[in-house]
């Protein structure tokens, strides 16, 4: 189906505010994060926190209940504060996606990107700095919600789906190991997979990785 516009609604009830945002993101960087301090002084944390009220806003006004917005809006900021993260997005371009459900897992995908660009568009002007796939060496830059269309447009999805490999190769290696300089702020990926992990006993893959991580810095 197209993608219908949302029409503005008049917002009635309580709104969260710049300065709840900020005693909200301050919390979480003090019992949560602490290692982010290095990343965001004051002036920062307001700038967040001023963009989460604003986005609360925009997504009550489109008819969103008051408690999904406020809690989409610090999400966002709350992870690692992802309006000034870079931003990466790998997506699974195996034969196993491309052939899965008939082809509607890829239908269904294009849809996920869709709703991803349009979040990014409120929490970040910037958008998804970028989205790549595991198993060619192309990608888009500057993704939101207009073009994040062409990301897939007459994409041919082939391989296997070697998910450990390829975070090992395309994450590890190329942002941490063999990076000649320190990454000046935090780094959140998100990847979009049909295939399971094979070999893998839940949530080992990821402990294997941060062990690996780890390790290096000693």
């Amino acid at each position: 189906m197209p993608d219908q516009p949302i029409a503005d609604q008049t917002i009635t009830g309580p709104v969260c505010t710049a300065g709840m945002c900020l005693d909200i993101l301050r919390e979480y960087i003090d019992n949560e994060r602490p290692s982010l301090r290095s990343f965001y002084d004051e002036d920062l944390l307001m700038q967040r926190a001023l963009q989460a009220e604003k986005m609360v806003k925009t997504l009550t006004r489109r008819g969103c209940d008051h408690q999904t917005a406020e809690q989409l809006s610090l999400l966002l900021p709350l992870q690692a504060m992802i309006t000034a993260l870079i931003r990466l997005i790998y997506i699974d371009d195996s034969l196993s996606m491309g052939n899965a459900e008939g082809g509607t897992a890829v239908t269904a995908l294009k849809a996920i990107l869709k709703q991803i660009a349009k979040l990014y568009d409120l929490a970040n002007p910037g958008g998804i700095s970028s989205i790549r796939f595991l198993n060619q060496e192309l990608g888009k830059r500057d993704i939101n919600s207009r073009n994040v269309d062409n990301v897939l447009r007459n994409h041919n999805f082939s391989g296997i789906a070697n998910i450990g490999t390829m975070l090992d190769m395309r994450i590890l290696k190329h942002f941490i190991y063999n990076r000649p300089y320190r990454l000046w702020k935090p780094l959140i990926v998100m990847m979009i997979i049909y295939s399971a992990c094979e070999g893998h006993i839940a949530g080992s893959m990821i402990r294997d990785l941060k062990l690996k991580a780890r390790a290096k810095k000693h």
